[in-house]
């Protein structure tokens, strides 16, 4: 089973359910009996042999199942344990022939003398992909064209780490202007891009009363780079524009203003794709929108050296190798291929913006 994310611990107990299972015999696997046989219902626990052997596989060097739903995700995982599920991380996949499914696993911390990796092959007969899902947003400049308003939600906006809780919160979202009802307010994580750097000078306090005097209210603000958490007022977009075109009055320069829900950098931060030696070296760049495939791919003929970097729905994830003030690659050319604008935040901030945004 390649890639262990909710879909792959679904397939993986699918593939070991006995669909003729009876009650008595799911009582015994789970260790539960009647309460009036045995005190509290608990009983000995028999593991039943299991059905297929599975190994389980991802690329991420986090445990297995970490992302699961926190009062269901435990089940999953006891469910596989219990079927004597392998479960891999930092795995690579290298091919797969009639020997079987060869693999590279990676233990320790990257680039540390503990880092060790070993080839593996795995004597399977079937393999299931969970991997690969990729945003689907061909429609989006055809509309534009026609000069339609798109507004991408779901698994369009962000494919990785799918989430049907955060696509129907922004489906809500975006369909509640639609009823009139402008005086709903919404908690948002706003951010400018460059600002109190290259003499573009704005004070944060300056930047709260702006947006308070917008109809914004619990506004704060987290250090000087431009980041604004509170509650806006109607549609979200409408106000972004807005809080532009009164900085710019005010302080004479444009800068974009990027927001986001405190769901979809979650989302942003969970899909981060890079293993995380220093939080302060990666980064997520909000894009004003999702870059076109074109652009992706004239951004990839950039050489990287050791820096990394990938797209993501709507916002582009860096890895620097030495950190952001000595990058290898050329980071201005990449962003300028990609074709829109954005503002990055190192992981450290992001996780404070979540927290400040409750």
């Amino acid at each position: 089973m390649v890639g262990a994310g909710g879909i792959g611990f679904d397939v993986s107990e699918f593939l070991l359910h006995e669909p003729d299972e009876s009650l008595e015999h799911w009582m015994t696997r789970w260790g539960v009996t009647d309460p009036a046989l045995e005190r509290g219902g608990l009983a000995t626990k028999v593991k039943a042999p299991p059905t297929r052997e599975v190994y389980l596989l991802q690329r991420k060097s986090t445990e297995l199942g970490k992302g699961l739903g926190k009062t269901s995700g435990w089940v999953h995982r006891q469910t596989l344990k219990d079927s004597g599920v392998t479960m891999i991380k930092g795995a690579t996949y290298d091919r797969i022939d009639d020997d079987g499914l060869h693999i590279t696993v990676t233990t320790g911390k990257a680039g540390s003398k503990e880092e060790v990796s070993e080839s593996r092959v795995l004597d399977v007969e079937t393999v299931v992909l969970c991997t690969g899902q990729e945003s689907v947003r061909d429609l989006i400049e055809p509309l534009q064209a026609l000069g339609k308003p798109v507004h991408v939600i779901g698994g369009a906006d962000v494919a990785a780490e799918l989430d049907a809780k955060r696509a129907i919160k922004q489906a809500t979202e975006r369909c509640h202007p639609l009823s009139g009802d402008t005086g709903r307010m919404s908690v948002r994580i706003i951010l400018l891009r460059a600002v109190n750097v290259g003499g573009a000078k704005l004070p944060m306090a300056d930047l709260r009363e702006i947006a308070s005097d917008l109809g914004a209210t619990d506004v704060s603000t987290y250090i000087a780079s431009g980041n604004l958490v509170a509650d806006v007022p109607g549609d979200p977009a409408t106000f972004d524009r807005a809080l532009e075109q009164a900085n710019e009055k005010r302080f004479g320069f444009f800068r974009e203003v990027i927001s986001r829900t405190p769901e979809q950098v979650r989302a942003a931060l969970a899909a981060h794709p890079f293993e995380v030696i220093e939080p302060k070296y990666s980064y997520v760049s909000f894009l004003t929108g999702a870059p076109t495939a074109a652009a992706i791919a004239k951004a990839e003929t950039y050489e990287t050296f050791d820096d990394d970097w990938q797209v993501i729905g709507s916002e582009l994830h860096i890895r620097y190798a030495n950190g952001a003030g000595r990058p290898a690659m050329k980071s201005d050319s990449i962003g300028r291929a990609l074709g829109v604008p954005g503002t990055a935040r190192n992981l450290n901030t992001v996780k404070k913006l979540i927290e400040l945004a409750g």
